[in-house]
C-alpha cells in the first residue's frame, strides 16, 4: 500500500505551504511525545487532500511502517474528489451505493433478502469494498458512515486497529456527530413505521412537553411498540420464499408488479426500526449519565404537525470515548479552526495534548477581493424589506457576470425560494435537500454560465476556476437562536457563536479561489456584516480582513471583474 501512496504522489511537487505544514506535523511528532492531536488551520486551496496522503507517506517512513490511517471527509462530494484523484485509499460508500447482481437491486436491499433466507451472495461488491476498507493501510469514507461504524458497529474497527485519524474539513465534524446522535420524532415518521398503536402514539407525542416526559414515553411505551412491530414484520417476511423465488419475483415485479416492492418496504421498515431502537437506547444511556447536556426542541411543520427533536448540546463529552481514544495521533485540517483553545474544547481534545498550526492565504488579494455592499440588514424583522432591495442588485450582478458561472449563497431555503420567485433568470440552478449533488454536477458539467442558488454550498464544495468567478453572500450565517440547542451553546460558550458565524463566512469565501492563478469576486450584501467587523473583527483572520473593500452598490457592480 505504501507503494500505491508513492505512485499517487510521484508526479506531485508539494507547494511551499504543504511542505511547511508537513514539516510542522513531523517536527511535533518527533520532538514532543506528549502531543497527540495536531490542528492544521490551512485556508481553502492550499491542497489538504495531497497533504493528507503526504502525511500518511511520511508517517510510514519515519514513525511506524506498520501504521494504518483513516481519512475522513465531510461530504460525499469531497469523498468523490479524493476517490477520483488517488488510488491508494480504500474507499467505502454506504450499502445503497453498490449494485447487488444476485437480486438486481442495491446491496442495501440485497442484504435484507439474504437475512431472510439465511444466505450470502458469493460476490458482494459492498462486502468486498468493506473488507478492503478494514484491512488497507489507508482508507477513506465520509463523516456519516464513519460515525455509524464507530457508534453502532465498533466490532468492525476492532479488526482494523488504526493508528492515525486524519479529519479533512474538521470544522464540521463535531456538528455532524451531534446531529447524528440526535433523535427526530415526527408524525410522518411514525406513520411510516406502521406501529400497531399508532393513534395512541401520535396522541402521546402531542402531549410531550419536556425531556422527562419524552424519556418516559420511550421507556414505557415506544420501545415496546417498536419491538412488537419488529417481531410482526419478521414473522411476515419469513415466508417470502427461497433465494431463487425472490430473485425471479424481483425480475418479474420490476416489469409488471408491486408484490416484491411490498416485501422490500417491509424489510426497509424492519431496518429502520432496528436502527431507531439502537439510537433510542444510546440516548437513554447518555441522558441518564448527563441529562444537562440534552435539549428538546418542538416545532410545528408546514403540515401543522408536531415534530420533536432531541439533541445533545455538545458532542465533546462523547467524542473521546467513541473516537479520539482509539488513535495514536489525530490530525484535524480545516480553513476555519481559528482558535486553538475554543476548537479543542468544542471537540473534546486536551489542550495540553494539542498543537496548532495556521497560515495566511497564499493567494494574492487582487485575485480574491471581498466587496462589502450593505444593501440592508437581513434580520428576522427586516428580511422581507431587505430582500426587496436585493432584487435589482442581484439582477445587475447577474448581468455583470452574464458570461461567468457563480454562486448565490442564500444561507436559508426560504431566501432561495424567494429568489426563485422574484429573479426570473434561466441561468439559476436551485435544489432541495435531496438534490444538492445533482445540482452541483449539472453546474460542473454544463457549458452555459449557470449560477447555483443554494443555502448549502458554502462548505465542502470545490468551485475552482471557471466553476465560480463570482459569489454573493445574501445573509451573514448566524446560527439560528430559534433552536434551544444553539441558545444553550451561546449561553455556555459565547465564543462558539462568534466562531461559527465567522467560520461560515470564510468557508463560503473559500469555495472559489483554489490556486495561485485562480480568481473570483466575493460580494456581501447583508448589512449585518458591519456588526461582525465592529464587535468581532479581531476574530477574523488578517488575510480575510485585508481583502475587504466597502463600496456602494453602483460602484461595486461597476468595478467587479
Amino acid at each position: 500500500m505504501s507503494n500505491y501512496i508513492d505512485k499517487d504522489l510521484k508526479d506531485i511537487t508539494l507547494r511551499k505551504e504543504q511542505k511547511e505544514a508537513l514539516g510542522f506535523v513531523f517536527d511535533t511528532i518527533k520532538n514532543n511525545g506528549n502531543i497527540k492531536n495536531i490542528l492544521l488551520d490551512l485556508p481553502t486551496g492550499v491542497g489538504k487532500s495531497i497533504l493528507a496522503l503526504s502525511i500518511c507517506q511520511q508517517y510510514l517512513k519515519d514513525v511506524n511502517p506498520k501504521a494504518k490511517f483513516d481519512i475522513l471527509t465531510n461530504s460525499k462530494i469531497l469523498q468523490e474528489q479524493y476517490f477520483e484523484e488517488f488510488v491508494s485509499p480504500a474507499n467505502l460508500w454506504g450499502k445503497k451505493n453498490y449494485d447487488c447482481t444476485q437480486y438486481s437491486c442495491s446491496c442495501d436491499t440485497g442484504k435484507e433478502f439474504n437475512k431472510i433466507n439465511k444466505t450470502k451472495c458469493e460476490e458482494c461488491p459492498y462486502d468486498n469494498s468493506k473488507n478492503s476498507y478494514l484491512h488497507s493501510k489507508v482508507n477513506l469514507t465520509n463523516f456519516h458512515l464513519y460515525i455509524t461504524f464507530r457508534i453502532y458497529q465498533e466490532e468492525y474497527f476492532k479488526q482494523r486497529e488504526s493508528n492515525v485519524l486524519i479529519v479533512d474539513e474538521s470544522h464540521d465534524f463535531e456538528q455532524v456527530f451531534s446531529d447524528f446522535i440526535a433523535i427526530n420524532l415526527t408524525e410522518l415518521g411514525i406513520k411510516k413505521l406502521g406501529l400497531a398503536k399508532q393513534t395512541q402514539i401520535l396522541k402521546s407525542i402531542k402531549s410531550i412537553r419536556d425531556m422527562d416526559m419524552f424519556v418516559d414515553f420511550c421507556e414505557e411505551f415506544l420501545l415496546n411498540e417498536i419491538s412488537s412491530r419488529m417481531a410482526m414484520i419478521k414473522s411476515e417476511i419469513s415466508g417470502f420464499g427461497d433465494t431463487t423465488q425472490i430473485n425471479r419475483d424481483l425480475k418479474i415485479d420490476n416489469l409488471f408488479g408491486e408484490k416484491t416492492n411490498t416485501k422490500v418496504k417491509r424489510m426497509k421498515i424492519l431496518s429502520d426500526l432496528e436502527n431507531y431502537t439502537t439510537k433510542i437506547n444510546h440516548f437513554l444511556k447518555d441522558y441518564a449519565s448527563m441529562p444537562e447536556n440534552w435539549v428538546m426542541d418542538t416545532t410545528i411543520n408546514k403540515n401543522n404537525q408536531k415534530e420533536i427533536n432531541i439533541q445533545p448540546v455538545w458532542a465533546y463529552p462523547y467524542l473521546d470515548r467513541y473516537i479520539w481514544s482509539k488513535y495514536d495521533h489525530v490530525i484535524m485540517m480545516s480553513g476555519t479552526i481559528l482558535d486553538k483553545d475554543m476548537f479543542s474544547h468544542l471537540n473534546g481534545l486536551s489542550v495540553h495534548q494539542t498543537e496548532y498550526y495556521s497560515i495566511d492565504s497564499p493567494f494574492v488579494i487582487k485575485n480574491r477581493p471581498i466587496y462589502y455592499m450593505p444593501i440592508g440588514r437581513m434580520t428576522y424583522t427586516k428580511k422581507v424589506e431587505t430582500f426587496e432591495k436585493y432584487i435589482p442588485i442581484i439582477n445587475k450582478i447577474l448581468n455583470k457576470y452574464k458570461n461567468k458561472k457563480g454562486v448565490l449563497h442564500t444561507h436559508t431555503y426560504e431566501l432561495a425560494e424567494w429568489t426563485k420567485e422574484k429573479i426570473k433568470n434561466d441561468r439559476l440552478i436551485f435544489h432541495d435537500s435531496d438534490s444538492k449533488d445533482r445540482a452541483l454536477k449539472i453546474h460542473y458539467k454544463g457549458d452555459d454560465a449557470s449560477v447555483l442558488c443554494s443555502p448549502s454550498m458554502a462548505t465542502g464544495v470545490n468551485l475552482e476556476n471557471d466553476r465560480a468567478r463570482f459569489q454573493v453572500l445574501f445573509k451573514v450565517p448566524y446560527p439560528s437562536l430559534a433552536s434551544k440547542k444553539n441558545k444553550m451553546r451561546q449561553k455556555t460558550m459565547p465564543e462558539w457563536y462568534t466562531w461559527k458565524t465567522i467560520a461560515g463566512i470564510i468557508q463560503a469565501y473559500g469555495r472559489a479561489v483554489r490556486s495561485y492563478n485562480d480568481h473570483s469576486d466575493f460580494i456581501i450584501l447583508d448589512g449585518c456584516f458591519s456588526d461582525i467587523m465592529l464587535h468581532s473583527g479581531d476574530k477574523i483572520p488578517k488575510w480575510v480582513m485585508n481583502a475587504i473593500q466597502r463600496v456602494d452598490v453602483h460602484k461595486a457592480v461597476k468595478n467587479t471583474k
